[in-house]
C-alpha cells in the first residue's frame, strides 16, 4: 500500500516530456524536465516557466497544473483544483520532493 501511496503521489506530480521551450523566462532551478524509476516505471516531471506543469507516468500523461515555490516548499494545484504541498530541493541535476511516504528523487533531463 505504501508504494501504491507513493506512486499515485508521484503520479499527481509528473510533468509531461515535452521540453522547456525558450519563453520559459522563470529562472527558478526547478523549471525543466525531471524523471525518476520506482521499479519498472518511469515518471516525468515538466516545470515550465510560466508556472504550469505536466506529468506522466510510463509515457501516459497522468495530470497537469500549475505550481509554485515560496522558499523550499512546493505548491501544486491539479487540473481538478486540488492542492498538494512538499519540500523541496535542487542540488545540481537532482530535485528532491519529499512526500509523507518519504523522499523521491528525480534527476533533470
Amino acid at each position: 500500500m505504501k508504494k501504491l501511496g507513493l506512486f499515485l503521489l508521484a503520479v499527481v506530480l509528473m510533468v509531461g516530456v515535452a521540453g522547456c521551450s525558450s519563453d520559459d523566462s522563470n529562472d527558478n532551478p526547478l523549471v525543466g524536465t525531471w524523471t525518476t524509476k520506482m521499479g519498472d516505471d518511469t515518471f516525468v516531471l515538466t516545470f515550465k516557466g510560466d508556472n504550469t506543469y505536466t506529468s506522466t507516468a510510463n509515457g501516459v500523461a497522468s495530470d497537469a497544473g500549475t505550481w509554485s515555490v515560496d522558499g523550499n516548499v512546493l505548491t501544486v494545484i491539479h487540473a481538478d483544483s486540488s492542492k498538494d504541498t512538499f519540500t523541496y530541493s535542487v542540488n545540481g541535476n537532482k530535485l528532491t520532493i519529499n512526500f509523507s511516504e518519504g523522499p523521491l528523487v528525480y534527476t533533470r533531463v
